[in-house]
């Protein structure tokens, strides 16, 4: 007999994420999107690349602020469940497809008045896979590699924005944030996050705790780790200008905005 396979093991990673998002993903979300935008001076009807956009809330409230959106990620799963919520909720300002940051000079169409990648994302550009691991030996030269890439993206006064996590302190190994339970879809969620800093070898395993009575839904991933001083002063070998905006206080990003 079959033995039954748990939520955890049946959903994919995307559906797994896009759970969770819902729980970290606020109202008062687009409220900082929306502060950061006019900090930058991005006006509306502005084209913004919104890169490694998973399920797509950063590229919603983008399109909901009055941006046209160039929306990607390596995630066909993520696309495909982003592509349906565009069509559900009839969204015409957002244009999806598959993008790898390594190859996305000759992918990405045309060049674009500010991009974004939020959510340390930027810090996973070669482990966006569950289970994989991965080395420190890389973390420099293709991070670079990355932000060479976004620059050439962007047009001669735009911006590149990428959300660095205030969740690395550098005295810690493990870092442990708590988040407000939520009812979602009648479904009571409670969410940690459970950061792994490895600093000696610049690795960092972050595990997504998800679950309800009946339910888990976690997944964890693996990512090159950097300290804020070393990430501005990579970011400076490719940018003119780098500036970290601290919008919110209580939201779990930074902005290091480049250009």
């Amino acid at each position: 007999m079959k033995q039954k396979l748990s939520i955890n093991q049946r959903l994919s990673i995307a559906d797994r994420w896009d759970i969770a998002a819902k729980v970290w993903h606020t109202d008062k979300e687009i409220e900082i999107i929306k502060t950061l935008m006019e900090h930058l001076q991005i006006s509306q009807q502005s084209v913004i690349s919104d890169v490694a956009c998973g399920t797509g809330f950063h590229s919603i409230n983008l399109s909901n602020l009055g941006h046209n959106v160039i929306a990607s990620d390596i995630d066909e799963n993520n696309l495909k469940i982003f592509s349906k919520r565009l069509y559900e909720d009839d969204i015409k300002n957002i244009t999806v497809f598959k993008m790898d940051w390594l190859k996305m000079q000759s992918t990405l169409f045309t060049k674009v008045d500010a991009l974004m990648c939020l959510g340390s994302s930027i810090t996973y550009f070669e482990s966006w896979k569950e289970g994989k691991h991965i080395d420190s030996k890389n973390r420099i030269v293709g991070l670079k590699n990355v932000l060479h890439n976004f620059k050439n993206a962007v047009k001669v006064n735009g911006k590149v924005i990428i959300g660095f996590s205030r969740h690395y302190p550098e005295n810690k190994n493990l870092e442990i944030v708590n988040f407000e339970p939520i009812v979602i879809e009648g479904e009571l969620l409670e969410m940690k996050w459970f950061l792994e800093l490895d600093w000696k070898n610049f690795q960092k395993k972050w595990t997504c705790d998800v679950r309800s009575e009946h339910n888990n839904y976690t997944f964890d991933l693996e990512s090159h780790l950097y300290t804020l001083d070393e990430f501005k002063s990579i970011c400076l070998t490719v940018f003119d200008n780098v500036e970290v905006l601290d919008i919110n206080a209580n939201y779990y990003d930074l902005f290091v905005v480049c250009s």
